[in-house]
């Protein structure tokens, strides 16, 4: 505790380092001079990474300190003068005991993507004297199966290679609730395990072979819902963008370092459903060009891209607000969020016409059409038009399937 504030510090902690490296011994140095803020109410105060591990019991790690704010890292001037590089941060318990005890943290005199083995070897250490890092000790059960999971994912492949071949995109990647993959990470904990979302490895397209780290570098470290536009974008059926990712905050967006690195600039997601696979919520993940900066051009892609992804697109359709207020009322869905107080307030919505069941509203240059679930075809929406031409349509769609029960409802 320091004037009431519960800090931390490495001073006369436990370490040890490269002793023919001066650079690490004068950082080692500079280490000990500095106490940073462990408390979780505290505002202003500098964290750091080992006070954002210690308060968030989660790993964290950067290919390069030298990237982060004075804020974000206290000691980043003396990394930058000291020519210091990677950093990790884990948060240490005991077993059976919630309470995070302290943080290691291992710094590098070099540039490093990717900490698994590291992380690994810690850990492994540390249950050799009764010591634990975060990891999910339960899983609860999936409510998706991996066969429904797998049917869509040969089309999000032609999405994404549609995608980056038209617009020479440099990476397209597809992201899912953890629980959806069965997947473990060292970012999980029994409490966020549901709210984590990483990389479907099988779903992603590489147009430039320098991108390849990169991605792997996604699928390594899990994001948390809200976090990144891959993370907002479950959170909402409208697409994120961020026409500069790798000036996002380190909290924001974890993986704002290794954008900078990989000289990313423009990124847009976008959640979607499949006809074939129920609720089963993906987020495609597209990134423009790296030499396409001015934010005209940008959204000029963006117009082209939406309108390849519709032309492309067969079983793949973006999600409702009625399927994300659905989503909202249901505490244990994936990817869903809680209902507040507020939402038990608000005026019951009046009932839609069941032909919407069968349409998902979508943007087409500055209008809003309605396009058909099954066959993609596009139709004017409006209020003034009403539903009778979508109704037409599904008596003579050659891919409906329900043509002998299509109901009529009007409402006055």
């Amino acid at each position: 505790m320091s004037y009431g504030q519960l800090v931390l510090t490495t001073r006369g902690m436990p370490f040890t380092l490269n002793k023919s490296s001066e650079r690490l011994v004068q950082f080692r140095d500079v280490s000990t001079r500095y106490q940073l803020s462990a408390d979780v109410a505290s505002k202003g105060s500098p964290v750091g990474l080992p006070g954002r591990v210690f308060i968030g019991k989660l790993p964290e790690w950067s290919p390069d300190v030298r990237y982060f704010t004075s804020y974000e890292y206290p000691m980043v001037a003396h990394a930058q003068y000291l020519d210091v590089h990677g950093t990790m941060g884990l948060p240490v318990f005991e077993k059976g005991n919630p309470s995070c005890l302290g943080v290691i943290e291992l710094i590098m005199t070099r540039q490093k993507l990717n900490f698994t083995s590291e992380i690994n070897n810690i850990c492994s250490a540390l249950q050799a004297v009764n010591l634990r890092s975060s990891e999910v000790s339960s899983i609860p059960r999936a409510k998706f199966s991996s066969a429904s999971y797998k049917d869509a994912l040969p089309e999000i492949l032609e999405v994404l290679r549609a995608a980056c071949v038209t617009h020479n995109l440099p990476l397209a990647q597809t992201w899912a609730t953890c629980a959806q993959q069965w997947k473990r990470g060292s970012r999980h904990s029994d409490e966020n395990y549901q709210h984590c979302i990483s990389t479907i490895d099988a779903a992603c397209y590489v147009n430039d072979p320098q991108m390849q780290n990169f991605h792997d570098s996604c699928s390594d470290h899990h994001l948390l819902l809200k976090q990144g536009v891959a993370g907002k974008a479950f959170t909402t059926n409208q697409p994120c963008f961020l026409p500069d990712i790798g000036s996002s905050a380190k909290p924001d967006y974890p993986l704002c370092h290794h954008a900078k690195i990989f000289n990313l600039k423009g990124a847009v997601a976008i959640r979607l459903r499949c006809t074939r696979t129920g609720t089963a919520d993906f987020v495609l993940e597209f990134f423009l060009p790296t030499d396409c900066e001015a934010l005209e051009e940008q959204k000029a892609v963006l117009d082209t891209l939406s309108g390849t992804m519709q032309n492309v697109c067969q079983t793949l359709r973006t999600v409702t607000d009625k399927e994300l207020e659905d989503d909202a009322m249901k505490p244990n869905s994936f990817g869903g969020l809680q209902m507040n107080k507020k939402a038990n307030k608000r005026k019951p919505m009046a009932p839609r016409s069941t032909v919407w069941k069968s349409f998902t509203k979508v943007m087409v240059g500055d209008t809003v059409k309605a396009k058909c679930n099954y066959c993609g075809e596009n139709y004017c929406c409006e209020s003034k038009n009403g539903t009778s031409s979508l109704i037409s349509h599904l008596k003579r769609c050659k891919l409906n399937p329900n043509k002998s029960s299509v109901g009529v409802c009007i409402y006055v």
